[in-house]
């Protein structure tokens, strides 16, 4: 589970499925501040989500890539920035090319 960055695009693994987005249908990957699941349960509370925006579609209604109240980020903010962080950066040098 997680995100994959590759030549080819970027690649979300959840628990049920897995979603590709070539580099050629992504607008942009952004940090945005916005209720989020705690824990992937129905509950949400006010956190941070690192959101994928494709050509012709809004995020609002994707699942977010990361954020920072799931079971890899809880508790550990410093540690979401810095892979948030880095997927944007790896998604704008990609799509660069």
């Amino acid at each position: 589970m997680g995100v994959w960055v590759s030549a080819r695009g970027l690649r979300h693994v959840g628990f049920f499925t897995t979603r590709t987005a070539p580099w050629g249908q992504i607008d942009s990957v952004r940090t945005v501040q916005r209720p989020v699941r705690w824990l992937g349960l129905p509950r949400t509370v006010q956190g941070q989500a690192l959101l994928l925006d494709r050509q012709g579609r809004s995020a609002d209604g994707a699942p977010p890539l990361l954020t920072t109240h799931n079971a890899d980020f809880l508790g550990r903010v410093e540690a979401f920035d810095r892979a948030a962080d880095s997927v944007e950066a790896w998604a704008q040098e990609y799509r660069a090319h």
